[in-house]
């Protein structure tokens, strides 16, 4: 039982057994095979792996791997296949690429001397497929696993040459004596580019987990004012959200998403425990601005983390070292027996956080928090005082919680009809090794994402049935009931996702300032990929001049499919182009194009014009 989930794996040596098995049964039918690889180890047990090859469709493959634990007392944790140690893409592997969408970095040039770092699907990889291209050909490997086990992705170099780069997945999820699991993976050859991999990916998920699903008023939204209330010192007050939604609705938007409704001024935009803040005005200041909004037919929602709770509260009588726990009212408390059970375990060997902290860590929590105060008196910033931990997603302990924050407190009681749950569909997939659960290396991160995100929407549906939920990131699971704000995170090509997902609905702008890109950068991209805008406080004139112009073809675009670059080629490769087609009204496509640098440039269509009506409107309105 080690630590596996990233990087090396690394093992103790259990048995002298040769690392190197010879198959027990091949069978050949036609274009099938199977091959079947039993391994056996004293002190361990015995657990057989069968490997199906077969075509599935012109130039697919099905590869499925049966792995069966037969014997004990260990348990089967994880499966590395396929590997494939040398992919190269035509004559040379120095024109080729590989894309794995994730977080941070997700396109290697030459990936054969640059490989992409190792990351882990439902979490960081956002998709469960790779692709390795040129400008000719094509190698998908996509794993196609309903389930979303946590699978850890992995690329390596060859070395200076760069001629070569290997590919494997690893799937993460225990198996215990008398159990069975079936890993399903594809490869594909097709035409030079990702968007072979894309459709397949795209086709396969939605046919097996259905299309994303929203209100109506949401898909046709064009965006939110964010408001991250650490930022505004005492302008921001709950009596005040009022104007805010006056400035939104300047910008021709009619929805405010606010961070950090528990906070003080410079307090944290986010927390892990969602009573309101008593100096903005705490529970009946924020059901007033709902009721006003509500009014008005205005949208308003508040912030919470999906995988985070707080100990301070359990051992002190105050929340973030700021306020009091007496002046939240009458808001229950997490008990320590809730917290104790819900916690995530990572340690391999099954070691819990004590119920109870030693008093030498209690004394160091009661610096930190007589530090924050000695800061407030000073009339200085004083960092909130948070001691978080995480919980064990698939727990249906948490997600009943989460949901009662949203649903049963925030929609049905205070008023408000959005909520976004931070982190959802981004950051690592974690494994747990709770004893009392049963757990050895539970691999159900990606499930537990998608059914937290199912019951916060489902149910707020039910005490609002206009509540429209957001998460944090492209991740797919969790996407099928989320919304999703992208801005930051990822370097650019949200084209991806978006042609992967055309029924998605993205955010993107200038939240997570700082990470991935500055201003011109991102609202450009935003305009390009027809994402809605993530305006954060006071709008600028950029995004509103790019909003304008996209206004020209809403709501239809929102509607629209996205092909992505499909029948476009630009002169020059400064000019960017994206071709949205139709599905309402008289048909035919929205091309969104940007030129940054204002180079002089055309762009070719296939098919072309041939004598079809077409309109051109510029930044400037003309």
């Amino acid at each position: 039982k080690e630590k596996y989930a990233l990087g090396t794996w690394d093992q103790r040596v259990e048995s002298t057994s040769p690392s190197v098995a010879a198959p027990v049964a091949f069978r050949l039918e036609g274009a099938s095979c199977e091959i079947v690889h039993e391994f056996a180890a004293a002190n361990c047990g015995k657990a057989r792996v069968t490997q199906r090859i077969e075509p599935e469709a012109p130039g697919v493959w099905r590869l499925a791997a049966t792995v069966e634990t037969l014997e004990g007392p260990a348990d089967v944790v994880a499966l590395t296949f396929p590997r494939l140690d040398r992919v190269r893409i035509g004559e040379s592997g120095l024109d080729d690429a590989q894309l794995r969408m994730m977080s941070f970095g997700h396109r290697a040039i030459q990936p054969g001397r640059q490989a992409l770092r190792d990351a882990t699907y439902c979490g960081s990889v956002v998709m469960n497929w790779t692709q390795v291209y040129d400008r000719e050909h094509s190698l998908y490997l996509g794993v196609h696993d309903p389930r979303g086990t946590t699978t850890l992705h992995g690329s390596q170099a060859s070395g200076p040459e760069g001629e070569t780069v290997g590919l494997y997945t690893r799937r993460l999820d225990e198996i215990r004596p008398g159990e069975r699991a079936v890993w399903e993976t594809r490869l594909a050859v097709g035409p030079g580019g990702w968007q072979r991999g894309a459709r397949l990916y795209g086709d396969w998920f939605t046919a097996t987990h259905g299309p994303a699903t929203y209100p109506a008023w949401l898909r046709s939204s064009d965006g939110w004012l964010d408001l991250q209330a650490e930022n505004y010192g005492p302008d921001f007050r709950f009596s005040r959200l009022n104007d805010w939604l006056t400035t939104a609705r300047a910008a021709g938007l009619d929805w405010v998403q606010v961070w950090g409704q528990f906070a003080y001024d410079g307090g944290p935009c986010c927390a892990a425990w969602y009573g309101l803040s008593p100096l903005y005005g705490g529970a009946d200041g924020w059901r007033t601005a709902a009721r006003d909004f509500r009014q008005r037919g205005g949208h308003l929602g508040g912030y919470y983390l999906y995988h985070t709770f707080d100990r301070l509260p359990l051992f002190f009588d105050t929340y973030l070292g700021r306020f009091a726990k007496a002046e939240y009212g009458n808001v229950p408390w997490d008990s320590p027996e809730f917290q104790h059970g819900i916690q995530l375990v990572e340690d391999p060997a099954g070691t819990l956080t004590p119920h109870s902290p030693s008093e030498a860590e209690l004394a160091t929590w009661r610096d930190k928090i007589a530090e924050h105060q000695r800061l407030r008196a000073a009339g200085e910033r004083a960092p909130a005082v948070m001691w978080w931990q995480e919980a064990y997603i698939a727990n249906p302990a948490w997600r009943d919680y989460l949901a009662d924050w949203v649903a049963d407190r925030y929609v049905k009681d205070y008023g408000v009809d959005t909520a976004y749950l931070d982190v959802l569909c981004t950051g690592d997939a974690s494994i747990d090794y709770d004893p009392r659960r049963g757990h050895n290396g539970d691999g159900s991160w990606g499930e537990g994402r998608r059914l937290l995100a199912k019951e916060v929407y489902e149910r707020g549906r039910a005490a609002n049935p206009e509540f429209a939920l957001t998460g944090e990131g492209l991740g797919d699971l969790p996407g099928l009931y989320a919304a999703q704000l992208c801005s930051g995170v990822y370097y650019g090509h949200r084209n991806i996702v978006r042609y992967t997902f055309p029924d998605r609905v993205l955010f993107h702008g200038m939240a997570n300032a700082g990470s991935a890109g500055g201003p011109l950068e991102r609202w450009v991209e935003t305009f390009r990929e027809a994402m809605r805008f993530d305006l954060v406080g006071q709008p600028s004139a950029l995004p509103m001049a790019l909003l304008t112009l996209l206004r020209h073809a809403t709501p239809s675009i929102w509607t629209a499919t996205f092909q992505d670059t499909i029948g476009l080629e630009p002169s020059d490769p400064r000019v960017a182009a994206r071709r949205h087609d139709l599905t309402s009204g008289p048909g035919g496509s929205v091309l969104t194009v940007t030129n940054p640098a204002g180079v002089p440039a055309n762009l070719r269509l296939d098919p072309p014009l041939a004598g079809r009506p077409a309109f051109r409107i510029d930044l400037d309105g003309t």
